[in-house]
């Protein structure tokens, strides 16, 4: 069941999901809509693939998944490319915490314990 945002006014328009709600509030304090358009559909594509995680059902589908964030990560500390988490990070971080797998690809396991560390301490 995805968290829902309702946005008060006439028309009571609400948002649905974790990374649509994550996008919104980042757009509220012009997080990444002002960056290059490359840099936008590179962070969409990071959330679009955090969402998909946690609704995967098949392992296959899940791994390769986790693969392909494994890869865009990188070498990278962040997916946000920067020296702190950013969305991409947060989303990210939250879909390894509801789907748990054991089975993380090497830059994606020390990304989330790196995550674990920041995000609780």
């Amino acid at each position: 069941n995805d968290p829902e945002l309702v946005l008060s006014g006439a028309r009571s328009q609400s948002i649905n999901g974790e990374v649509n709600i994550l996008r919104y509030l980042s757009r509220l304090i012009d997080n990444y809509d002002h960056l290059p358009i490359e840099q936008v559909l590179k962070t969409d594509g990071i959330l679009d693939l955090s969402h998909q995680l946690i609704y995967l059902d098949n392992p296959k589908d899940k791994q390769a998944t986790l693969n392909a964030l494994d890869q865009k990560l990188g070498k990278n500390t962040w997916f946000s490319g920067t020296k702190a988490p950013g969305i991409t990070d947060a989303a990210v971080w939250s879909s390894l915490k509801q789907t748990s797998s054991k089975s993380l690809p090497s830059n994606l396991a020390s990304f989330f314990k790196r995550s674990e560390e920041i995000f609780f301490n």
